[in-house]
């Protein structure tokens, strides 16, 4: 079935006959509202993308092997920020996390085609060379984007899907914050016509590594907004999702949030005198906002899961762990650091950690891999597809 929007759909929608969240309710039982969070990280979201494909592929039942995956429909909703607002799109239209995987690693260059140095003259050449530009251009992202989503605006995801999505963004012109969303709520319908590639290019528009996106109203053909990078206020989306699920789920449905991150290295910096610590120790700002994503990413999620408990209706956060990089690998791999060595260790890292969920899995252990993957493998073992 094509939507209109350049996605072929692999499966119905979630809540329509057939699927599980419709059978468990044939059955008497409410299921979960199950809910995905997916961290910004620029070219790190590789390894994001490649843990869902990997993981999703490890639970599909064998009759189903050669069948399209489609991972997203393991989910009522979908949150993501900045590079995991391109996954989270992708899994909300029923694009292969593996078509997702291909766009980093073939359009990762072109994107960041003039990566921040490490060595501190390279840096300081660098920094003049962009005193009054951002360093890459966003016209390859905007290709890239178009040649995924195509057409398709929140409201004709959610329509033709039935998966909610949510994408934090910084609002340039106000300095506050905006959280673009399908109409999942009809109380909230003021993202619908947003097209999927301007909400992508809003939250990714990283200061310094790329230009604002200056997105049009798509209700008022003289309005323009310019929005800068989501994970500035918001890098790890789960509270935004567990605010958003809260006020979707039924009185007596459960709420699971899985969060997944994008395998940060190891970071920390050996302080010395705090007096040094001018433009040049934060590489003229770049590593505010390194520091800033990071602090954020552990903040967030670890609110979410002692919040958690607390709330009106039961609810769980789960958390994914990552691998830890080791220091040469970790030297190699950067939000805006495109290449194959870069690519190949966030994959494989990403294989790994999908691998050890799997095993979980199979244990019946009660870890947040395991119940990622109960909830991808029941999605997989009721999908009905489309005639």
């Amino acid at each position: 079935m094509d939507s209109g929007t350049g996605v072929s759909d692999k499966r119905v929608p979630n809540g329509a006959p057939g699927t599980p969240q419709a059978k468990a309710s044939e059955d008497g039982d409410v299921p979960p509202l199950r809910v995905l969070a997916l961290d910004g990280g620029g070219m790190r979201g590789v390894y994001s993308a490649q843990f869902l494909n990997t993981l999703a592929t490890r639970v599909a039942p064998a009759e189903l092997a050669s069948a399209p995956l489609d991972p997203g429909t393991a989910f009522d909703l979908i949150a993501g920020t900045s590079t995991g607002a391109i996954l989270a799109g992708a899994l909300a239209l029923g694009v292969p996390m593996s078509e997702v995987i291909s766009l980093y690693r073939d359009r990762g260059p072109s994107i960041f085609a003039n990566p921040m140095p490490a060595k501190k003259w390279k840096l300081l050449a660098w920094c003049l060379a962009n005193a009054s530009r951002p360093a890459n251009p966003s016209e390859p992202l905007r290709e890239s984007l178009q040649g995924v989503f195509g057409a398709a605006t929140l409201g004709t995801v959610f329509k033709d899907r039935g998966i909610g999505l949510c994408v934090p963004a910084t609002n340039l012109s106000t300095h506050s914050s905006w959280v673009f969303k399908t109409p999942h709520d009809p109380t909230r319908t003021r993202d619908a016509n947003y097209s999927l590639v301007d909400v992508c290019m809003a939250t990714t528009a990283a200061p310094i590594f790329l230009p604002p996106a200056l997105v049009p109203d798509p209700d008022d053909p003289e309005g323009a907004t310019p929005f800068v990078d989501g994970g500035l206020w918001a890098n790890n989306p789960t509270l935004v999702a567990l605010i958003d699920a809260l006020s979707l789920a039924k009185a007596d449905q459960d709420v699971e949030v899985f969060s997944v991150g994008t395998c940060p290295p190891p970071v920390g910096h050996v302080v010395g005198s705090p007096a040094a610590w001018g433009l040049a120790a934060w590489q003229v700002g770049a590593e505010v906002l390194a520091t800033s994503l990071d602090a954020q990413s552990a903040g967030y999620s670890f609110m979410a899961q002692l919040i958690a408990p607390h709330l009106s209706k039961p609810c769980r956060v789960f958390t994914l762990p990552c691998s830890p990089l080791s220091a040469s690998q970790s030297a190699e791999v950067a939000l805006d650091k495109a290449s194959p060595a870069a690519i190949e260790i966030l994959t494989d890292a990403a294989r790994h950690d999908a691998n050890h969920a799997y095993g979980e899995f199979l244990r019946g252990a009660e870890t947040p891999g395991s119940r990622l993957a109960r909830a991808l493998r029941s999605a997989a073992s009721e999908a009905v597809p489309i005639p």
